[in-house]
C-alpha cells in the first residue's frame, strides 16, 4: 500500500512538469519498484527457508539427543584444538629472518656485560 502511494506521488510529480530531467521516468520507477519487490520476496523466501531448516534440525536433535551431543562435542573439541594449534605457532620475526647471527644475539651479549645500573635498567629483559 505504501508502494502504491509512492507511485502515485511520483506519478503526480512526473506529470506536473517540475523541471526537465529532474525526476525518474515512469518506466525507471516501475523497474525500481519491481526490483525492490523481487528483493523483498527473496528475503522472505530465505527467512522462511531458514526457519524451516532450523525446525528440522531442532527436531532431529530432539529425536537423537545422544548422537547429537557426541557430534557437537567432537566438532567443538576439534575446532578448539585447531584454533589452539594456530594460535600457539610462533612466527619468525623480521630480525630473525634478516639480521646476521652476530647482530641477533647483541641484546643478550649486552645484558651479560657488566654495565652500570643506570644503563642496565633500560635494557629489555627476558
Amino acid at each position: 500500500m505504501a508502494a502504491e502511494k509512492r507511485e502515485n506521488d511520483h506519478a503526480g510529480e512526473a506529470g506536473s512538469g517540475k523541471g526537465k530531467g529532474g525526476g525518474m521516468s515512469a518506466s525507471m520507477k516501475g523497474a525500481a519498484t519491481d526490483a525492490a519487490d523481487r528483493m523483498k520476496d527473496g528475503v522472505n523466501y530465505a527467512r522462511d527457508h531458514m526457519a524451516h531448516t532450523y525446525r528440522r534440525a531442532e527436531g532431529m536433535v530432539a529425536r537423537n539427543p545422544t548422537p547429537s551431543l557426541a557430534a557437537s562435542f567432537g566438532l567443538g573439541f576439534g575446532l578448539g584444538l585447531l584454533v589452539a594449534i594456530v594460535m600457539t605457532q610462533r612466527e619468525e620475526t623480521w630480525a630473525e629472518r634478516n639480521l646476521p647471527d652476530s647482530w641477533r644475539d647483541l641484546p643478550d651479549r649486552l645484558r651479560q656485560m657488566r654495565m652500570p645500573e643506570s644503563i642496565a635498567r633500560h635494557m629489555p629483559s627476558h
